[in-house]
């Protein structure tokens, strides 16, 4: 089973704030005997954040935003 990770804001794309979604993700996953297949990084646009989440779940993985 696929997770994948989809971390959304402009503040993480320009460097004003560091995300801590991330590894929190990946050692909740750890936890529990599983891994984070990939993860992508949007801004704060509706339209992107719609379309990358669309075309994620097409793929087999289980998506969290």
């Amino acid at each position: 089973m696929a997770f994948g990770l989809i971390i959304i804001g402009d503040e993480i794309l320009s460097g004003k704030r560091s995300d801590k979604h991330f590894a929190k993700v990946v050692e909740l996953l750890a936890a529990r005997g599983l891994s984070l297949s990939w993860a992508e990084v949007v801004g704060d646009d509706r339209a992107r954040i719609t379309a990358v989440s669309y075309t994620h779940l097409t793929l087999p993985t289980i998506l969290l935003v």
